[in-house]
């Protein structure tokens, strides 16, 4: 984590930012297996946002 910290220092307070950023250096090494994991967790995140909105 420090080690992201210091390619993205302004991400230290935006945990959402920080979490793409650490998919999209994942992606530039391995891409097809990254992504798809990335596309996943995205859409779920998405998904429990709906929810979530619906319950508030």
């Amino acid at each position: 984590m420090v080690k992201i910290y210091r390619w993205f220092p302004s991400l230290k307070t935006d945990k959402i930012n920080l979490r793409w950023a650490v998919i999209e250096q994942l992606a530039l090494l391995l891409p097809t297996t990254v992504t798809a994991f990335g596309l996943s967790s995205a859409s779920t995140w998405i998904k429990k946002q709906k929810v979530f909105v619906r319950e508030s």
